[in-house]
């Protein structure tokens, strides 16, 4: 390649440009966890349902701070929450690694616009109570809520009408929480209604669990193909009255009666926030499958179930 010299002008006039910057449109890739570590005390996003009620409201609060602030950014035009699921050794996600949710999850479910409506998905108005309504419950009671207001009921009793929350971290949400504070607690039912433009929309009723007394069972998927499909099987602890017993930790065992499946993992693990959680695998015959779940503590029922 030949030689080229470089030419400079014997004479240079001063010019001055002026650029207009212009912000990109953002999207947020993660948010709402690296951002909460405290000295000595961890990362307070980073909850297990097991952990309870306060934890897991703290993990919502952080994602709603963050949410708040990144919707105040005027190019913002997307953001993601980190993480949407747990997994390995970070239980960081809106539902745990059995895609149990959390309650920031319900925060989020709460964002969606109540007029869209699909047929086939759990879309549209929503409310949902925060609390489990014991007497160890946080006594400020959070409600998410697409609604307009919301109204909360003690044993049927009209305790408090709120509009949405109006604090500094809920100023750019589209939905905020509903926040209830001077509740008197009482054994029993809290039920939440809410309402758009005066009509009611959506009921959430949570009730105080008693003694474990049986087991529930429920399959994530209702049909398995042959062949290795795989689904979660739930066993949840119940009490006298059909409630989850939130609190249990009771040690569960189940056991493939009959059927084409196997089990992946073990076949005796222990109940978090009230629900044991197995794998199920099929082979490669159809069948239906009888699963059967007991606890290890005495009195409390065991439970089966069939499925396709």
């Amino acid at each position: 390649m030949p030689w080229l010299p470089l030419f400079v002008p014997q004479t240079i006039d001063a010019t001055c440009i002026v650029l207009t910057v212009q912000p990109l449109p953002l999207i947020i890739s993660e948010h709402g966890h690296w951002e909460y570590i405290n000295a000595g005390a961890g990362k307070t996003s980073d909850v297990r349902r097991g952990d309870g009620e306060a934890p897991m409201l703290i993990q919502a609060a952080n994602h709603q701070q963050s949410h708040n602030l990144n919707r105040g950014l005027s190019n913002m035009c997307g953001d993601g929450v980190f993480c949407g699921t747990d997994y390995l050794a970070y239980p960081s996600g809106t539902m745990d690694k059995f895609r149990l949710p959390k309650f920031s999850y319900y925060f989020w479910q709460s964002q969606r616009d109540p007029n869209l409506i699909i047929s086939g998905i759990n879309s549209g108005p929503m409310v949902y109570i925060a609390n489990y309504w014991t007497s160890a419950s946080p006594a400020k009671v959070k409600v998410f809520s697409n609604c307009q207001q919301v109204k909360l009921y003690i044993n049927n009793v009209l305790a408090a009408a709120r509009s949405p929350d109006t604090d500094s971290n809920s100023l750019n949400l589209l939905h905020p929480p509903f926040t209830f504070t001077g509740l008197t607690w009482q054994a029993g039912e809290l039920k939440a209604e809410g309402y758009i433009n005066g009509q009611l929309t959506a009921t959430h009723i949570v009730k105080t669990p008693g003694s474990a007394a049986s087991l529930n069972i429920r399959f994530d998927a209702n049909e398995l193909a042959t062949g290795g499909d795989i689904t979660f099987v739930y066993v949840s602890v119940l009490d006298a009255n059909g409630t989850i017993a939130a609190n249990a930790s009771n040690l569960i065992s189940l056991n493939i009666v009959s059927g084409p499946a196997v089990l992946i993992g073990p076949n005796q693990v222990q109940a978090e926030a009230g629900i044991a959680t197995f794998l199920l695998r099929s082979t490669t015959e159809p069948g239906l499958i009888t699963v059967q779940a007991m606890a290890s503590m005495s009195g409390i029922e065991t439970a089966s179930l069939v499925n396709r």
